[in-house]
């Protein structure tokens, strides 16, 4: 009869095996007994050893059975290339981040959980989302796990309001490593996002007071505006930052001297009309020694950008502004800018100050002679005399001596006036032919007019 241990309930037989008794339980009889008990022992650890082998080998044998009939199932898609498998997968991808949708990719695909947009509906202060989607976010958050997120936030006015559940992000907001959009409370939420690296915002007043070591990307929207020490102290709030983006509101009284901030790459400025001092002059405050990226909405000015470049000694490889004047003049204290995006009212000006031609002789002062990628916004019509003089500036600036190929040249043009000239290019137009050539030759060319593209033209 197997016995039964008083202290776990667990029985000493075992599918036909017997489990010994432990030693301390065992009475202690004479020596010959001592001995037919270790004897007994003996051959219950060879019997259970005996059992355990052939339990292992019946195991094994399923197991061998069960993979040869999985190895024999056949699935047409592991057949195809991985570049070509991973290509579904990126091309069934939104730009940004996805929404948790059974009927949307990648929910259909099974991607990584790791991207995340919901769409909130503001309702008497609180985010609001539609029914059922806090099923379908709970679903995404199990399966991210624990990986680090992004999250975007969305305003969605479309949603009718008797079908609302209130939102509440408190739970994974310490997994938030990039954050496009705002809620209310958004002070909360910046605070407790540890793992907080890119933020793309839509409120200022949660970024002050808010200090953060791993923040490095910094978009605020036109809504807010920052003065001039608002903006200083957004910086020292944020030390590891490398790319701002912001509107100012500079004051006209207040000129501290220069600071320094090494880890500051891009910095793109705005602001509206005549709110303050152009953003241009946000540079007096600053001495950004590793400044390869500069956005600045409105016109250069040189008693401020000179100065600035001479104490940062800085490298700008990318330049995005206004200009009006003196083009040349604006453009050849940039002398490494590689991509440049620049809005002029006549195209003409642009044309001409990029144009390395001098009396038929390419031995004059070439402005930008890294340029590789420009795009030109304009206010007046392209003409036949344009698109001549940029197949000469394109051809002229590969023969000049010590320069970089132009690879891209994008022109937009805004006029309600503008008269559509693809007629002025019939399929053996010499201008036309030279144009195709070019972009043969692999130089992306286009031209939009008022968002229209019209060339390359359809025309045969």
């Amino acid at each position: 009869m197997p016995l039964v241990c008083q202290k776990c309930g667990h029985s000493n037989w075992v599918t036909g095996v017997t489990v010994p008794v432990p030693s301390s339980e065992i009475p202690a009889p004479d020596v010959s007994g001592q001995r037919t008990a270790l004897a007994e022992i003996q051959a219950e650890i060879t019997r259970f050893r005996a059992y355990s082998a052939r339990c292992i080998s019946a195991l094994e044998e399923q197991q061998h059975e069960l993979e040869a009939k999985l190895n024999a199932v056949v699935y047409p898609v592991l057949s195809l290339p991985a570049k070509i498998t991973s290509r579904i997968f990126v091309e069934c991808l939104p730009d940004y981040d996805v929404s948790p949708s059974t009927g949307h990719m990648p929910l259909l695909l099974t991607r990584l959980w790791s991207s995340l947009c919901i769409e909130v509906v503001s309702l008497h202060g609180k985010p609001m989302v539609s029914r059922g989607t806090l099923l379908r976010l709970q679903t995404w958050l199990s399966r991210s796990r624990q990986r680090p997120l992004s999250l975007t936030i969305t305003d969605n006015r479309r949603t009718q309001v008797q079908d609302l559940d209130q939102l509440d992000i408190s739970s994974f907001v310490h997994r938030v490593w990039r954050l496009r959009g705002s809620l209310p409370n958004d002070e909360d939420i910046v605070k407790n996002a540890p793992l907080l690296a890119k933020l793309y915002w839509c409120s200022g007043e949660a970024l002050l007071g808010f200090t953060s070591h791993t923040l490095t990307t910094l978009h605020v929207d036109m809504d807010v505006f920052f003065s001039s020490l608002e903006f200083i102290s957004i910086l020292q709030q944020f030390p590891s930052l490398s790319d701002l983006a912001c509107w100012v509101m500079l004051d006209h009284n207040h000129h501290p001297a220069p600071l320094n901030f090494p880890n500051l790459s891009s910095l793109r400025l705005d602001w509206e009309e005549p709110s303050g001092m152009p953003p241009i002059h946000a540079l007096e405050l600053l001495t950004l020694p590793n400044l390869t990226s500069l956005a600045c909405r409105f016109s250069l000015e040189q008693d401020v950008i000179l100065p600035f470049l001479s104490r940062s000694a800085c490298v700008v490889r990318e330049l995005k502004c206004e200009l009006y004047g003196d083009i040349p003049q604006s453009l050849e204290i940039f002398p490494f800018v590689e991509t440049l995006d620049i809005a002029v009212i006549p195209i003409a000006d642009v044309l001409e100050a990029m144009d390395p031609i001098s009396d038929g002789i390419n031995t004059s002062p070439l402005i930008l002679p890294k340029l590789q990628h420009l795009k030109i916004s304009c206010e007046n019509e392209m003409s036949s005399a344009h698109y001549r003089h940029i197949l000469d500036i394109v051809h002229g600036r590969r023969a000049h001596p010590g320069t970089q190929e132009l690879r891209s040249l994008h022109i937009s043009v805004e006029s309600v006036e503008f008269r559509c000239l693809i007629h002025d290019f019939p399929p053996y137009s010499p201008t036309a032919a030279g144009l195709r050539s070019l972009a043969a030759a692999g130089l992306d060319l286009k031209v939009e007019v008022d968002g229209r593209l019209v060339w390359p033209t359809t025309v045969a």
